[in-house]
């Protein structure tokens, strides 16, 4: 359902977002052509999702998609390409959130830089807002999902340097496999 895609580009990997939406819908190794994003489900939000107190309730506050956007135009975010012979960047404002139910004065700002030269991207997120009572307590960002590498997900690798590193062979099996063993000693 989406009406139109926003590319940019570092000669090395590329993006594209929804003009509409902001979500990510490319994510491109040039050299290869392979798209890291191989599935995108539509339950999924991206780029980011945020856990939010309003006083004592918790809820959920994700970006506005195309029917939030349908019904109430100003949740559009300004998204803004800019891209340079060997550089690129990628700016999206979201004026503010959904919730469910309603929509919080959370202002998000993001920026996605694909520095020249380099098979990296950078990713910048800012929220801002001025509502009493309220606290942003869990923040998800890049909110990517049905990422692996080339045609098979299982001879993938994920290392993540989170508790002085750790190794995932087939992230995809293994996260979405039963645990083999419970780890708490209170039994």
């Amino acid at each position: 359902m989406y009406q139109s895609r926003l590319h940019a580009t570092n000669g090395i990997i590329s993006l594209a977002v929804d003009a509409l939406s902001g979500e990510l819908l490319e994510l491109v190794n040039e050299a290869s052509g392979d798209n890291l994003v191989k599935t995108h489900l539509p339950a999924a939000y991206t780029p980011f999702f945020l856990e939010v107190f309003k006083g004592t309730q918790k809820l959920p506050a994700l970006p506005p998609r195309y029917l939030d956007i349908q019904k109430r135009q100003e949740l559009k975010p300004e998204i803004t390409v800019t891209q340079e012979a060997d550089s690129a960047a990628i700016s999206m404002r979201y004026p503010a959130v959904c919730v469910p139910g309603g929509v919080l004065p959370v202002a998000v700002d993001i920026t996605v830089t694909l520095p020249a030269g380099e098979c990296r991207s950078l990713w910048r997120m800012s929220m801002h807002h001025d509502e009493e009572g309220l606290e942003v307590q869990r923040v998800l960002f890049p909110a990517i999902s049905g990422v692996w590498l080339g045609d098979d997900w299982r001879d993938d690798t994920l290392i993540l340097p989170k508790f002085a590193g750790e190794r995932i062979e087939n992230p995809v099996g293994q996260l979405a496999a039963a645990p083999a063993c419970v780890h708490w000693k209170w039994q």
